[in-house]
């Protein structure tokens, strides 16, 4: 289960185990690409960020001071993802570089609609191929 405040439009979910974009977002509903139906939270899964969707998607594999385990340069910003794979609920750090001055955020994330939302607000269009 998704809550809705956590999507912004363009986010990807699963719904019966397969991704869907979302176009619309309601209080407790969302509506997805190619549908004409609504779906409530509960019919929403998270999909989890993995090392196959990141190079998927361009990221390339790099160790920056071991500290990069995945980098990607989007929109003049560097999106770098680092495997925590020790902790519990804890499996990537999110480190966004805005014009490679300044760091815009940073943050412990575990789901691609989670990154999506990150970028959305600060203005960065991140394309995923799932």
């Amino acid at each position: 289960m998704i809550n809705t405040k956590e999507l912004t439009t363009g986010c990807y979910v699963k719904v019966n185990g397969k991704p869907h974009r979302v176009d619309e977002i309601f209080n407790n509903a969302v509506g997805l690409e190619k549908w004409d139906t609504l779906f409530i939270s509960s019919d929403l899964e998270p999909i989890p960020i993995t090392k196959e969707l990141l190079l998927k998607s361009g990221f390339v594999e790099e160790s920056y001071d071991e500290f990069y385990d995945y980098i990607k340069e989007v929109d003049s910003h560097w999106i770098a993802f680092k495997r925590v794979s020790n902790t519990p609920n804890r499996d990537w750090y999110l480190h966004i570089v805005s014009c490679g001055r300044c760091t815009v955020g940073g943050c412990d994330i575990q789901y691609i609609h989670q990154v999506q939302t990150f970028c959305n607000v600060l203005g960065i269009d991140l394309k995923l191929k799932l």
